[in-house]
């Protein structure tokens, strides 16, 4: 089972009984700080859940590296979130739209997709349906 971080505006965006049986998904509700961030992201590297390290103080969390494709259309929340990933130690690529992320999906290599969902020209509903279809990329989790 691939993990699933649903980033929304709105909160718990499934019930947490449906939430529970898509598992393992983890719901976040913006705006997220570099250390929620940063668990996040490695308890979908690790597909474990992992117990909280900070410590009372801790502002900036461990380092860790990994190829990132941000795939969003708007410049405002691609420049804060390319910011957030790269104080986390992530090389960052930028594409506008599904069409764009599979176009860069086919010519690097990525340990991680965040998609957005509403996008012109392909979204993101659409680009990772493509993306689980294809079969080249198993384990990358979106």
């Amino acid at each position: 089972t691939k993990p699933v971080l649903l980033v929304t505006a709105y909160g718990n965006f499934l019930e947490p009984e449906l939430a529970q049986r898509l598992a393992p998904l983890r719901q976040l509700a913006r705006p997220l700080s570099r250390a929620v961030l940063y668990q996040a992201l490695k308890q979908a590297f690790e597909h474990q859940p992992l117990p909280s390290s900070k410590t009372p103080g801790e502002t900036t969390p461990e380092q860790f590296s990994a190829r990132v494709l941000l795939v969003e259309d708007n410049p405002v929340n691609q420049l804060v979130a390319r910011g957030l990933l790269q104080k986390l130690g992530c090389q960052v690529g930028i594409a506008t739209n599904g069409e764009d992320a599979l176009k860069q999906l086919a010519g690097a290599d990525f340990d991680l997709v965040l998609m957005d969902c509403n996008m012109p020209v392909m979204d993101g509903y659409q680009a990772t349906r493509e993306i689980r279809a294809s079969g080249r990329w198993p384990d990358l989790p979106v």
